[in-house]
């Protein structure tokens, strides 16, 4: 009966066991809030923060009606609504603000990737990949991006060197041209502290033709990352360096041979990179750059040579050229077989897509061939030749010399000859050489036949000297040519081809046989000089320097010259005193960028910008030492000019962290002419130089923010 009444008390005993353990409990388990509030308290004399009124960002917009700036005094009430009670919940601006018509316009991203799981890059402090993104403007509903770039949905940046020149205006025949880029490595030595830093002089080691500057260890530890042999390794990387095309008709030509090689130092001591590029004559006419086929942003007419970065290149060339200075390109083209050219002789214009008498009917020593081409006239030339194929030639062995049996000394020898001469400011300059008496007509062949094909090639001292390039495309041959035409003008024999005294020869001939009374052989009809085909060989060069713009005639500069390939434009190479040296890609500054363009009447001074994040993005928000490193800039003649410190007088965001206002106080910006980024806006850089992904994701950037607080009544 005990154990059966015990049994019935356990359950009850238990109950109350737990009832008073509870109480012990609790304060157990109060210990570590009574530890903290102990040293908050009691050690720090910390006190808990009273309760705080809402706070509130707004982004304003004038009306079109009022001034060009109104200023929001402090206190300013807004409702929001209303409570629960039916009561409109007023928020008042902390502050005064100046309000204008700055508004965001455009919002573009920029990211340097660097990925530590690839080698050697991770070693050498090399960029992996560059993103780019143009949000334009987007709404507050908008789908987050990271702040300062990459992520899904942005696109590999475009980035390159262009150049332009009328050079490159080759439209038919067997072309080739050859672009040397002069390149120096400023502060990338092989001792102390010149050496640099490891990637510009494995830059250095791979690209410069003088590799052996660099000591033995620096060059193992080369070998090691290439991972294999310096003109290996320069082969497997250099060969897809750059994506090359040139401008055609309908866009953007991509020729299939290109071969990338280094440069001999030159006559200056540099070394470089030297592309060689063929384009057959089934190749498409290369041709001035268009608007509408290859873009707006082009500033230029004349045709292209582009030079884009690869971005599957073996290792990324915007680290492998950060280190190196361009100091000038040399660009030469050889064109063979150009057949688009202008004729015309002392009787009249000449067809030559057709079969023609160069020297007319009734050839005499005054007759002239004077031969223009519309590409080569732009060009100041190296070398000129012209290819003549003959028609109508004697068939008999000997050729002209015995076709001319029985004329004069001159004709029978068989040598007819032309002085060659270059029109230079609209007077024409005799050749000298072999080329102040040209033969027309190639020597006979080992059977005695006068070969129909011969190359007439121009004194070269003579083409330096005088062939210079004209304002324009030659399109017709008249008084006003000032430039550009070569002449043909026939000096041997005297008699030229015998048609003024074949008469008389004749009937001479026909005379003494009539007296003999015996036919013999008669002088033959002299030949007339008939072309039916003609075509040009030239080559030309040039060397461009950065900041040259070598304009040809009058109107708007649209001289040759070198242009940057920015991810969203263009902009011509000007070193100055600043920057004296330009890279062959243009510098992109930190690793994480965003660009807000402006659209204002004018800007200077305070200026508010709300920027809405997704807070739940950004990383590390307990310490300041995991928050990016932030700077801003603004855009001055295409140059990203950094603002000091002091023009941030305040940021809400916490670096990026949490949606908020940043205030800036910024200097007088100007608007011309941007062509890095859309023209017509003023443009602002914020930058992370290290830990961007730190940073929220971006939803939207807001110009004219004013920062509200609920009024004590209504909390």
């Amino acid at each position: 009966a005990f154990w059966q009444d015990l049994g019935l008390l356990v359950p009850g005993l238990l109950l109350a066991f737990l009832d008073l353990y509870a109480s012990v409990q609790h304060e157990i388990n109060r210990f570590s809030d009574r530890h903290v509030d102990f040293y908050y308290r009691r050690c720090l004399g910390l006190e808990p923060r009273a309760m705080q009124r809402d706070h509130v960002a707004v982004a304003c917009r004038l009306d079109p009606l009022v001034p060009a700036e109104l200023v929001l005094p402090a206190g300013s009430a807004f409702v929001a609504g209303k409570d629960v009670a039916g009561q409109p919940m007023l928020f008042r601006s902390l502050e005064a603000v100046a309000l204008d018509d700055a508004r965001v316009a455009s919002l573009c991203t920029l990211r340097l990737q660097r990925d530590e799981r690839i080698e050697p890059e991770a070693d050498l402090g090399y960029v992996t990949g560059i993103k780019a993104r143009r949000l334009g403007l987007p709404a507050s509903d908008a789908p987050a991006v990271p702040t300062f770039g990459g992520g899904p949905g942005s696109h590999e940046a475009t980035l390159g060197l262009a150049i332009a020149t009328p050079l490159l205006l080759l439209k038919e025949g067997s072309r080739e041209i050859e672009l040397d880029l002069r390149l120096s490595w400023p502060g990338v030595g092989v001792e102390g502290e010149t050496k640099g830093p490891l990637g510009a002089r494995f830059g250095r080691w791979l690209l410069d033709d003088d590799a052996g500057i660099f000591p033995a260890e620096d060059r193992r530890q080369f070998e090691r990352l290439a991972r294999g042999p310096r003109d290996r390794a320069f082969f497997n990387c250099a060969q897809a360096l750059f994506e090359v095309a040139l401008t055609h008709a309908r866009g953007w030509f991509v020729p299939e041979s290109v071969q990338i090689g280094r440069a001999p130092r030159s006559e200056v001591g540099t070394g470089g990179l030297r592309l060689k590029i063929r384009l057959r004559p089934e190749d498409p006419p290369i041709v001035g750059c268009d608007r509408e086929a290859h873009g707006s942003h082009w500033a230029t007419r004349l045709p292209l040579l582009r030079l884009q970065v690869n971005p599957r290149a073996r290792i990324h060339p915007y680290s492998l050229l950060e280190g190196a200075r361009l100091l000038e390109t040399r660009l030469s083209v050889r064109v063979r077989g150009a057949r688009d050219i202008l004729l015309q002789n002392n009787l009249g214009r000449l067809d030559p897509t057709k079969t023609f008498t160069p020297f007319g009917p009734l050839p005499t020593a005054s007759s002239y061939l004077v031969i223009g081409s519309p590409e080569a006239s732009r060009k100041s030339l190296d070398s000129l030749a012209l290819r003549v194929e003959w028609g109508g030639l004697p068939q008999n062995p000997g050729g002209l010399a015995a076709h001319y049996d029985g004329y004069g000394a001159d004709q029978t020898a068989g040598r007819f000859t032309a002085a060659l001469s270059i029109l230079r400011d609209g007077q024409w300059q005799a050749c000298a050489g072999v080329s102040a008496a040209q033969p027309l007509f190639a020597p006979v062949d080992a059977q005695g036949h006068q070969p129909a094909r011969q190359r007439i090639e121009f004194d070269r001292e003579s083409v330096l000297q005088h062939a210079w390039a004209s304002d324009a495309p030659i399109t017709a041959i008249g008084p006003d040519t000032r430039n550009g035409l070569v002449r043909l003008q026939l000096n041997h024999p005297r008699s030229a081809f015998g048609h003024a005294e074949y008469p008389s020869l004749l009937a001479g001939a026909l005379s003494a046989q009539a007296k003999r009374r015996r036919r013999g052989r008669l002088p033959a009809a002299p030949y007339t000089p008939v072309i039916e085909a003609i075509s040009l060989d030239y080559s030309a060069s040039t060397r461009i320097r950065p900041g040259a713009d070598r304009h040809q005639g009058p109107g708007p500069s649209d001289g040759e010259r070198l242009m940057h390939i920015h991810p969203f434009g263009v902009a011509a190479l000007q070193p100055d005193a600043k920057a004296p040296f330009s890279g062959v890609l243009p510098a992109l500054g930190p690793d994480g960028n965003l660009y807000i363009g402006l659209r204002a009447g004018r800007l200077e001074g305070p200026l508010n910008l709300l920027f809405q994040l997704r807070e739940t993005d950004a990383v590390g928000t307990d310490t300041r030492l995991s928050r990016p490193s932030l700077q801003w800039s603004c855009l001055e003649a295409n140059r990203w000019q950094p603002l000091p410190p002091s023009c941030t007088l305040a940021d809400g965001t916490g670096g990026m962290l949490t949606s908020g206002v940043v205030q800036l106080d910024l200097p007088e910006l100007s608007m011309d002419d941007h062509t890095v980024l859309e023209d017509g806006l003023f443009w602002l850089r914020l930058s992370a130089a290290e830990r961007p992904d730190a940073a929220g994701r971006l939803v939207t950037v807001h110009a004219q923010a004013v920062t509200l607080q609920r009024e004590a009544g209504d909390v």
